[in-house]
């Protein structure tokens, strides 16, 4: 069975047109005659029929005059769409990561009917690394994520996904040494403001995600005014992000002053106030409006091309034994060595986010 999908799959991409992979992708979806599917493919009755006796030829198809058509079920396998698979870099905030998940199936649920297939690398660094990084020493996470994107490449995930702000700091190189896409939290938050039409946005973030100004500048390409906390404020909410990383609970304190920060961002003209990190939900509740989450806006994001997978697809089938270098940003790090793989994804380039 795996020969013959294989062999299949091979003979699909080297022998076939546009035309005949187009004709097959609608034949999925098609129980009639050929006759029946001509009047319905949406190209001139010649093409149908030249290209069908072509793929009857190759043995990818049978029909007759009045016979429905079959589809090889080796055929079918390669062709019929499959669910995609959503790969997670998480533990950068275990509470975090399991709201993530949770999200992810509540959206799936109520949006597509079914719940998501995903895969979760926990990268799980230690409480010292966390903490210097939310202050600002963001380097020591790096070889962290990177290997879980590492592992989630290897696990063939079709796009990943990082619900956690401070780490995308090293966005580039995480696509970098990724077949699979890589989606930016920054990039999606970023439209997300866009398509609510607000122009003034107050950002609450880690010291590190404040000062490598990832949300900054992207919205400043969008000419999007960003509002920061002072720093009071800012040591106020690196310090709720580090108690909540430390007892994994939320002090009615913190809560309190939290919202006393968005109140006063708001009154300085923020339009909405943007949780920038995925902690910060765990204090006060974003309402889709004026409060809005980052983790909520990936989610979303993510869901959202589960829904665009196209028909025709061809399934992960091997991998390659090539490797990628990519330099640590961490002083004296070194080399990190990732895995590269040859990642045929379930999606267009265009639905999934390719970079070509």
């Amino acid at each position: 069975m795996i020969v013959g999908t294989l062999f299949i799959g091979g003979l699909l991409d080297f022998c076939l047109n546009n035309s005949q992979k187009f004709i097959l992708s609608k034949l999925l979806e098609f129980d009639g005659t050929a006759s029946q599917f001509a009047a319905s493919a949406g190209l001139p009755r010649s093409t149908v029929f030249s290209n069908l006796r072509i793929l009857r030829k190759l043995n990818i198809v049978k029909f007759g005059n009045s016979d429905k058509i079959e589809i090889n079920p080796f055929a079918k396998e390669i062709f019929e769409p499959r669910e995609l698979v959503i790969g997670v870099v998480g533990g950068f905030g275990s509470e975090t990561t399991a709201e993530f998940f949770s999200r992810l199936i509540k959206l799936s649920r109520e949006r597509l009917n079914k719940r998501p297939k995903v895969v979760i690398a926990n990268a799980a660094p230690p409480d010292k690394v966390e903490t210097a990084a939310i202050n600002g020493n963001v380097e020591k996470i790096f070889p962290f994520a990177a290997e879980c994107i590492d592992k989630l490449n290897a696990a063939n995930a079709d796009f990943i996904v990082i619900p956690c702000n401070t780490p995308h700091i090293f966005i580039d190189e995480f696509r970098q040494m990724s077949a699979a896409p890589v989606l930016s939290i920054i990039e999606e938050a970023v439209a997300e403001m866009k398509r609510k039409n607000i122009s003034s946005v107050g950002i609450l973030a880690t010291t590190a995600t404040i000062k490598s100004k990832m949300f900054q500048n992207e919205f400043a390409k969008e000419k999007i005014e960003t509002l920061l906390p002072n720093n009071k404020e800012q040591n106020t909410i690196v310090n709720a992000i580090n108690a909540i990383l430390k007892t994994g609970e939320t002090k009615a304190s913190d809560v309190k002053k939290l919202k006393t920060i968005i109140k006063n961002m708001k009154k300085r003209g923020a339009q909405a106030v943007l949780l920038a990190c995925t902690d910060l939900q765990l204090f006060v509740e974003p309402d889709g409006k004026v409060i809005f989450d980052t983790m909520e806006i990936l989610a979303s994001a993510a869901v959202a091309r589960l829904d665009n997978n196209p028909a025709v697809a061809t399934q992960p089938l091997s991998f390659a034994k090539e490797r990628v270098s990519v330099k640590s940003p961490k002083k004296g790090g070194g080399i990190f060595q990732s895995r590269k793989r040859d990642h045929k994804v379930a999606c267009s380039t265009q639905a999934c986010g390719i970079r070509s």
